[in-house]
């Protein structure tokens, strides 16, 4: 493992700019168009995932600039000095259910990184708390660093001098087979295109959520899918799976009015007292005929998060 420290702010992971000298060698397009004070790209790199694509696109509330991995959206970040620690997505501000229900939070493991859009406002907007964030691939850590304010981030909250945001190199389960330390909250926030990291939804991973969170934490997922009708069965397996380790299994909806639709919605599961505003919770019983996610048998499963 290795992680983002020292003095100055741009060495991360064997040194920001050495990463970023190693991802120009593999960028196959570079447009930049010189307007909006030359903010708005276009550039394509080669990731672990499959074709990644940085470019700008123009909302009713602001410029964003978006991370595009194997054709799905993967990350974003505002790109206005005032908010560019702000959250674009909807899912990623349900994270912060966890802070209005009243949790306890201090430390936090986010798995993935992409774009660190969630660790990013946890260093702007929760003071309080210090992340740890793991990402398997340098390349899209260096693409965060240049394209996604993650050099800024550390620059501007000093964060090499406090030690609030450590950045690790390494695969986010083999991390939590090795690690002893214990958080407050895990968000799993990993993906390969439109399927699951099949490794990180089994039963055995939950068992590792469950050792590695302090006593009442909360573990939250975003996961792609339905939580009723024909497209619902994985969501309702993970939920089960879940269920196995975990007194209580919740989930934010993305689209509440409609839950036959496929969306991002967080999955949520603790053993804590906790409620959480618009979150459904589902007993035991209703997810009896949802079979566990086991490891021994992912060569076997469908990882497409959006088949029935």
């Amino acid at each position: 493992m290795s992680y983002h420290t020292g003095m100055d702010p741009i060495w991360l992971i064997g040194g920001c700019a050495l990463v970023i000298v190693a991802v120009v060698a593999v960028v196959a397009v570079v447009l930049v168009r010189r307007y909006r004070r030359q903010r708005e790209i276009f550039i394509k790199f080669d990731t672990m995932a499959g074709p990644c694509r940085v470019f700008t696109i123009e909302r009713k509330d602001g410029l964003v600039r978006v991370m595009n991995v194997a054709g799905t959206m993967q990350s974003a970040t505002y790109l206005d000095d005032d908010t560019y620690c702000d959250l674009p997505y909807a899912y990623t501000r349900d994270y912060d259910s966890m802070f209005f229900a009243g949790v306890p939070v201090r430390d936090v493991l986010v798995l993935g990184g992409g774009g660190y859009s969630y660790p990013k406002h946890l260093i702007a907007h929760h003071p309080e708390t210090y992340v740890t964030c793991v990402e398997i691939d340098p390349v899209i850590t260096a693409i965060a660093c240049r394209y996604f304010f993650v050099d800024r981030l550390f620059e501007e909250y000093d964060l090499d001098e406090t030690g609030r945001l450590q950045l690790l190199e390494g695969d986010a389960r083999e991390f939590l087979e090795e690690t002893d330390e214990r958080y407050d909250a895990i968000v799993n926030d990993c993906f390969s295109g439109m399927s699951l990291v099949e490794s990180l939804v089994t039963q055995e991973a939950a068992q590792l959520y469950h050792e590695h969170l302090r006593e009442n934490g909360v573990y939250l997922a975003n996961v792609i899918g339905a939580i009723e009708g024909p497209r619902s069965r994985m969501m309702r397996r993970i939920m089960r799976t879940l269920a196995s380790e975990f007194a209580h299994v919740y989930v934010l909806p993305g689209q509440p009015d409609i839950l036959s639709n496929c969306d991002n919605n967080v999955v949520i599961a603790t053993d804590g007292p906790w409620r959480f505003v618009g979150a459904i919770e589902l007993e035991a019983w209703e997810l009896a005929g949802a079979e566990l996610l086991l490891d021994a048998n992912t060569a076997e499963e469908d990882w497409t998060v959006l088949k029935a």
